[in-house]
């Protein structure tokens, strides 16, 4: 009597069904992609060499010049009443350069007054605070220098967690490829 001996058949996991979700993990990930290839604009690239000249004086108010350099609308050298505070002269530059932000990014807008004979900013402080609290900035005086820089922060989000699962689907289907070539 013949013994009938048969082999369970082999499971091996279908790739097109691997390769179509690596696909579809991929083509989620793209925006962000696409949005992590925008530039993003620094404070030294915008016009911080103006040759602008502004003169904001009562007449026979004593005058002294200072420099605002930075993401301002109007840099420039400024010839200000002796006394101007640091909150004015941000009013008179324009105010800072505020183009539309990301949803998903965090905007911080610092101001630093430079003095000279001083290694480090004599007074810096974030856009919110110098609203908030006018009264406490010092009063410019002759050859100050006012630094406005703009600095933006992307957030984690759900197209950066798309990016991960695509990149670490990417890596198994590798993996799992190397592994059958080499059986």
């Amino acid at each position: 009597m013949a013994t009938d001996i048969r082999k369970a058949p082999t499971i091996t996991p279908p790739r097109s069904r691997s390769f179509a979700l690596l696909v579809v993990l991929l083509l989620a990930a793209a925006p962000a992609f696409a949005q992590s290839a925008q530039p993003t604009q620094r404070f030294d690239e915008v016009r911080t060499n103006s040759g602008s000249y502004f003169f904001h004086v009562k007449p026979g108010e004593a005058t002294m010049k200072v420099q605002v350099l930075g993401a301002v609308r109007a840099p420039g050298l400024y010839e200000l009443g002796r006394g101007t505070s640091v909150s004015t002269l941000l009013a008179l530059s324009g105010g800072p350069l505020l183009d539309v932000r990301q949803r998903n990014n965090k905007r911080t807008v610092t101001l630093r007054l430079w003095r000279s004979g001083h290694t480090q900013p004599y007074y810096e402080t974030i856009l919110e605070q110098a609203v908030a609290r006018p009264e406490t900035s010092p009063a410019m005086q002759e050859g100050d220098v006012l630094m406005v820089e703009i600095e933006e922060k992307q957030k984690f989000g759900w197209r950066d967690a798309f990016t991960i699962v695509g990149g670490v689907g990417a890596l198994a289907f590798a993996i799992e490829s190397i592994v059958t070539i080499s059986k």
